[in-house]
C-alpha cells in the first residue's frame, strides 16, 4: 500500500512559523512543518493526503492568528518523490 502526500504552500507573518509548528506537529502522524523562507513566513507543510480535510479546516480556523496572507498551493506527493500531475494548481486564499 503506498501512501500519498500533499504539500501547503503557506505565506504567514514570520513570527508565526514556531506557533503554526508546533500546532501542526502537535497532531500526531497529521503534518510535517518545514520553513522554506523565515524572513519571507514561507512555510511548506508536508501531509499524507487523507488528513486534507482536517488539515485545512486547522489553517483555516488558525487564519486570524496567522496575520499574513494565507496562500495554499496543493501537489502530490508519493514516497518515490513529486508527482508531476498537480491535483490543483490554482491558489486560494483563506479568510483572516
Amino acid at each position: 500500500m503506498t501512501t500519498e502526500f500533499g504539500t501547503i504552500l503557506l505565506k504567514i507573518t514570520p513570527h508565526r512559523i514556531g506557533f503554526i509548528k508546533f500546532i501542526l506537529e502537535g497532531y500526531d502522524g497529521m503534518a510535517l512543518v518545514s520553513t522554506v523562507d523565515s524572513k519571507s513566513g514561507s512555510i511548506i507543510i508536508r501531509y499524507p493526503l487523507s488528513f486534507h480535510d482536517n488539515l485545512t479546516a486547522i489553517i483555516a480556523d488558525l487564519s486570524p492568528l496567522l496575520f499574513g496572507e494565507v496562500i495554499i498551493n496543493q501537489q502530490t506527493l508519493t514516497p518515490n518523490g513529486l508527482n508531476h500531475k498537480q491535483q490543483n494548481s490554482s491558489f486560494t486564499k483563506l479568510p483572516h
